[in-house]
């Protein structure tokens, strides 16, 4: 079953209402463009932006929104389509008087929660099943022979959900190099604590003999579960202590009702194709004035791309890739790893 004939069936069921192809009126928002070389943010502009939300996981495809780009209000500087779907190939149209620029296409991953948790395990070999079952195995026997997850989703749990992954997300190289991580303040909290007392949020902690181990965030809207943050400690990296969090994390939420899709969010990665069900092609696509206001952090962010894809290639070639990561790494002193949307061990 693909992740559309999951939501189809819910919706014939009577659960809450289906996405739609595009998420209603356009909303004005402040968005950073990050300008990047490798995993370093060096700059984060903001542009006054028209959002065009859409769903990538809706039955039907979203129609090119060509009336409200042609019809951008003059006080705003972009319209931004955050992960619409594209195909491989596919052409982006021309909006006259507006730049059109797409800085990244990647496949968005998905786990169907409609097929049942039984049958998601079947999606794995034998092998695989058996590799994750020692790894949940062997971090229980280094904890003594427990497995201590703890798992928010009341309001009043939320506090004490965001104070351990802010104890991991707080030292982290993504938090210090790449703006990162698990926020703090109290907006943050009281955004947590709201979405809880709506039940569309899910904290998980695995501890380790008393202290947080991994940590995973899931803001939940319409049935769409969130890969939103995730961090585990590096120090116990060799007990794979964010694979053990996620397995009870996906279990669990396989477990709840109304839900039909778990969403890796934007990029890639070996560690969301693996636990994934599918996938869909997206791309970030923005339709930009010509102006100072734009034209500087495109080309800022364009030559900062390209730049990174030469270092990167000349490391490669002098084999000390990896020795580079390891020393821009330590650039945030950091003792554990964490990411809004990445991969974890």
């Amino acid at each position: 079953m693909n992740v559309r004939t999951a939501i189809a069936l819910r919706a014939a069921r009577g659960a809450s209402p289906v996405p739609s192809p595009s998420s209603g009126t356009p909303r004005r928002a402040d968005i950073r463009l990050k300008i990047r070389l490798g995993e370093m943010v060096l700059a984060s502009p903001a542009l006054r932006a028209m959002v065009l939300d859409c769903d990538p996981f809706a039955r039907e495809r979203p129609a090119w929104p060509l009336r409200q780009l042609r019809d951008l209000p003059g006080d705003v500087d972009a319209a931004f389509l955050p992960s619409w779907p594209l195909a491989a190939g596919e052409a982006v149209p021309d909006v006259p008087g507006l730049w059109r620029y797409v800085p990244a296409r990647y496949r968005r991953y998905y786990i169907d929660l409609g097929m049942g948790f039984d049958a998601y395990m079947a999606t794995f070999s034998g092998k695989s099943r058996s590799t994750l079952k020692r790894k949940v195995r062997r971090f229980r026997d280094a904890g003594g022979g427990e497995l201590d997850v703890r798992e928010y989703a009341t309001p009043e749990a939320m506090p004490e959900f965001h104070a351990l992954a802010r104890s991991l997300s707080e030292q982290t190289y993504q938090h210090r190099l790449m703006d990162a991580g698990m926020p703090e303040g109290d907006a943050f909290r009281e955004e947590l604590v709201a979405r809880a007392a709506a039940g569309r949020a899910r904290g998980f902690v695995l501890m380790m003999q008393g202290r947080p181990a991994a940590y995973m965030y899931c803001p939940v809207d319409d049935g769409v579960v969130a890969y939103e943050r995730v961090g585990y400690a590096p120090e116990l990296r060799h007990l794979s202590p964010g694979t053990v969090l996620f397995q009870h994390a996906i279990a669990t939420l396989f477990a709840l009702p109304g839900l039909a899709v778990f969403d890796f969010t934007e990029g890639e990665g070996e560690h969301k194709e693996f636990f994934s069900t599918g996938c869909v092609e997206c791309a970030d696509i923005y339709f930009l004035r010509r102006n100072l206001r734009t034209c500087v952090p495109v080309t800022a962010q364009r030559a900062a791309a390209a730049g990174s894809r030469l270092a990167a290639a000349a490391l490669d070639a002098l084999a000390v890739k990896p020795l580079a990561k390891r020393l821009l790494r330590r650039l945030g002193r950091a003792p554990i790893h964490s990411d809004r949307n990445g991969t974890s061990s």
